[in-house]
């Protein structure tokens, strides 16, 4: 027995020590093949400048006199700055997740710069800009402490009045290269006193460029989807070049009254910051309205209202190829912002391969589904057309009305993002998609493009050498941004592109800020001969990257970049003052469990981005349904089985704080400032479930909070209008809403969904464990109310453009009423005491007191399309 055992020992011995062999090969072995990467690994040089602040000496003797070391931590790469303050470090391994550089100097608070991304030659600062150090944190017995304090002023004045001849003097102290220590060097001490390694600003390395085609390719991930259209056998290629410029063409009107009285009081589109307008489907001038109907814009003279007509029809493009979007208005300037498309064919070295190449044959399982994971596949022999989308905005002459003239017509490349107008300068930003040109090799089309009519007819292309990119988030997009003086035609268009993308935009009086989040990948199979199906891709949505671009005279500068955890809202979920930004956002998933369960979060960020205060874990389980910033002050409502409203105290940027809490039933999509101690909310009422995960939403609610305890706010009077399906545009565009507390005016357009009173619910029911029912439409119109802050929001009275046989026939169908009508009201407008309701058909003008109709004009599309006229 004991033999026995004593074999199976050794036996089992053996094999372990077998085992751990191989195990010790196998490390062998990787440890050869990780140092065979690194030495495959490509390296690149890194290099900048560097300087000291002085009071006068010359920078490059204090340089010389005390070198500057930079040092890449956790390597042993480093550079010592020559007299100008240039360094250069060779050999340095890319980096996708950052680097940290480390720079001292004798006498000078260290500095680190991080986030240095390496992925090919790297500048970190140029001349112009360079690193600065502060001086005066003196070492002591070799040691320097990181701060300048009365420390460093007791070293100098030991050594005070010496020279370099003196065996007293110490070079140390001599912050100033003069070869004394004298009050020279102590003021420069005063000038940074109490200054730490941690005051630094945060430095930001200008950004790379894309460099070239080849470059570009390289850099975008290979697994990136993209979808394309199918069109034709053959193929055509090439950059359109003398594409005639689109001009405005004008159908016949009423006749314009030259030098027309006109009113200073009239209402203004809706914008969340004073002094930055932003665009919307009207426009007035207290005057004439401006409307965005369907393809065309339709001018009106709308002021007295006695004599409202309709004086011109413009049609901004010979074909279908443009669609109005957007105006905003100038001094006698009309700038319509749209979207223009073509479609160009590819031209590809071999025809597509057919279906049977690309896709594994599946044999199909008797009642089993077989996934098809929503992939496209062309029919055989067909070739893919790039479907290009460009931005295109207009800018129209309206000083005679009946003869509109185009004076300008840019063009920017890209999915229009959003606009803004600050003072006479118009910013326009997009996004273009890429990855399709890189795929097929179209090096034209894969470079940003823009057009402007005052150089000519053709399109410019910008050089891979002057397009910048966000080297630690490369995406197959372009973000475009151009800027142009529109009262000016010979202003220069400035237009900036990067290698990045963004979805959302808040623009301040100086500053945009462009947010990427919430991106998502759809599987579209690209045809390529010998290429299978690639991988889903997997994109992090939970952080939102803020890029902050200065704006000066249509001129943008990339000025930094900013991260925090979450995602956002929309643009009303950022804010910039008093040099600040602000930001709100939501992080993980309401129906999460867990670390995964959704929170909500407020960060405070200095003007370099650098954190300076956060509320964290705000109503967990809940997500964010409206934010508004106002002042020193910030309101959140988050949402799942009641609206809480968090009343923010924001006035010291480094300790931000909940003063207040309301749970109340229903949410907010929209919080609007009333005055400063009160806010209105529009949105949804809301009754439980007999859940704890969600609550049923209902009819529309606007409420007033009062904020004037701000550690106790209140509901302090409400409205519901309407049953569950009720809706309004403003619930998710704000510019829907007429608002205006001189006037004592509230209005917003409601498409109305009723229960009929003998199948409502009981309203002291306030759970339902079944989805409560749809309402039936029964109206559209602009709903207009007083507010009275003892007696609440007062309904005046409803407007509507629908003729009772259009109500009636729609009111005579059973189904569940969800299409738009030309006969709904999408916004609604004030010119002096006269409140204007506009639809696709008609514009109609109301007395303000008590709603009669003065007067109203149909709008009739024309039937035919005028002789286009020229750019002038």
């Amino acid at each position: 027995m004991t033999k026995s055992v004593g074999k199976r020992t050794k036996r089992v011995l053996s094999i372990m020590l077998a085992v751990f062999m191989l195990f010790g090969m196998s490390v062998v072995s990787m440890a050869e093949d990780n140092t065979a990467a690194q030495d495959n690994t490509a390296a690149y040089k890194v290099s900048g400048y560097v300087s000291v602040e002085t009071s006068g000496a010359p920078v490059n003797e204090i340089m010389v006199y005390s070198p500057v070391r930079v040092q890449i931590e956790g390597t042993d790469l480093s550079a010592t700055a020559d007299g100008k303050g240039y360094f250069e470090i060779p050999n340095v391994p890319e980096n996708t997740s950052g680097y940290t550089l480390k720079f001292s100097k004798r006498n000078c608070l260290t500095r680190t710069v991080e986030g240095i991304v390496v992925l090919t030659d790297t500048v970190v600062s140029t001349e112009k800009e360079p690193i600065m150090l502060w001086t005066g944190d003196v070492p002591k017995d070799g040691v320097q402490d990181g701060v300048v304090n009365v420390s460093d002023v007791i070293t100098i004045a030991t050594a005070f009045n010496t020279t370099s001849a003196n065996p007293n003097f110490k070079r140390d102290c001599d912050l100033n290269a003069d070869s004394s220590v004298n009050m020279a060097d102590v003021v420069i001490v005063a000038r940074n006193f109490n200054k730490t390694i941690q005051d630094y600003r945060k430095h930001f390395a200008p950004l790379p460029v894309v460099g070239s085609f080849e470059n570009l390719k390289n850099m975008i991930p290979k697994n990136t989807y993209s979808t394309y259209y199918l069109d034709g056998w053959n193929a055509t290629t090439g950059m359109p070049t003398g594409i005639p410029v689109p001009v405005a063409t004008a159908a016949p009107g009423g006749s314009a009254t030259p030098n027309a009285p006109k009113s200073t009081d009239y209402s203004k589109v809706n914008s969340q910051v004073e002094g930055v307008d932003e665009a919307d489907v009207v426009q007035t001038d207290g005057e004439y309205i401006y409307q965005v109907n369907k393809n065309k814009i339709v001018v009106a003279k709308a002021y007295p209202a006695n004599n409202m007509e309709v004086v011109n029809t413009l049609s901004l493009s010979t074909d279908t190829s443009f669609t109005p979007r957007e105006m905003l208005l100038g001094k006698d300037k009309l700038i319509v912002i749209g979207t223009s498309y073509e479609t160009i064919k590819v031209n590809l070295p071999t025809p597509v391969p057919s279906l049977s190449t690309i896709l594994p044959a599946v044999t199909p399982t008797p009642g089993r589904v077989t996934p098809s994971i929503g992939l496209i596949a062309p029919p055989t022999n067909y070739i893919p057309t790039y479907s290009v989308t460009t931005t295109r905005a207009f800018v129209l002459d309206i000083t005679d009305k009946k003869d509109i003239k185009t004076i300008r017509v840019v063009d920017v490349d890209g999915n229009y993002i959003s606009s803004r107008k600050i003072d006479s300068v118009l910013y326009l930003v997009t996004n273009k998609s890429i990855y399709n040109y890189i795929q097929y090799g179209d090096t034209d089309y894969a470079k940003p493009r823009y057009r402007d009519s005052s150089l000519g007819d053709s399109y410019k292309c910008v050089d891979y050498d002057n397009i910048n990119y966000f080297p630690e988030f490369i995406r197959p997009n372009y973000l475009n941004i151009a800027g142009f003086d529109v009262e000016d035609k010979g202003s220069k268009l400035n237009f900036t592109s990067y290698l990045g993308a963004g979805d959302k935009m808040y623009v301040s009086q100086n500053n945009i800020y462009i947010a990427e989040t919430n991106y998502y990948s759809y599987p579209v199979l690209l045809a390529k001969p010998a290429v299978g199906i690639m991988p889903m891709p997997l994109y992090n949505t939970q952080n939102t990257l803020i890029y902050k671009f200065s704006i000066d005279k249509g001129v943008s500068s990339f000025k930094g970049k900013g991260e925090v955890p979450g995602t956002i809202l929309n643009q009303y979920s950022m804010d910039e003052s008093k040099g600040y930004f602000r930001i709100a956002t939501t992080v993980g998933s309401v129906w999460g469990t867990g670390d995964n369960i959704s929170k909500n979060n407020l960060y405070v960020m200095d003007d370099n981005f650098k954190i300076t205060g956060k509320i964290e874990n705000i109503a967990p389980g809940e997500k964010i349904y409206s934010v508004r910033f106002m002042g020193d002050r910030g309101y959140m409502v988050t949402f799942k089985k009641v609206d809480p409203l968090f009343v923010f105290d924001l006035k010291d940027p480094n300790k931000p704080a909940i003063l207040g809490e309301l749970k109340i039933p229903g949410y907010s999509d929209y919080l609007h400032p009333y005055d400063e101690n009160h806010v209105i909310g529009f949105g949804k009422d809301s009754i439980e479930s007999g859940s704890d995960q969600f609550a049923w939403y209902q009819g529309m609610k606007v409420a007033m909070f009062d904020i004037t305890d701000v550690n106790n706010p209140k509901e302090k009077f409400k409205v519901l209008i309407g049953d569950r399906g009720t809706d309004s545009e403003l619930l998710y565009n704000p510019k829907a809403l007429l608002f205006s507390k001189s006037k004592n005016i509230m209005s917003f357009p409601v498409k109305l969904y009723e229960i009929p009173e003998e199948k409502k619910q009981d309203p002291s029911v306030t759970v339902s464990t079944s989805m409560p029912e749809y309402g039936k439409f029964t109206y559209q119109g602009a709903y207009v109310f007083n507010i009275d802050m003892e007696k609440g929001f007062i309904l005046k009275g409803r407007i509507t453009h629908l003729s009772d046989q259009e109500l009636a026939q729609i009111n005579s169908s059973q189904y569940y009423y969800s299409y738009n009508n030309d006969s709904f009201i999408n916004r609604i407008m004030y010119i002096d005491d006269v409140l204007y309701t506009l639809s696709n058909n008609k514009i109609k003008a109301s007395n303000m007191g008590d709603l009669k109709e003065i007067n109203k004009v149909d709008i009739v599309q024309p039937t035919a399309t005028p002789t286009p006229i020229k750019v002038y």
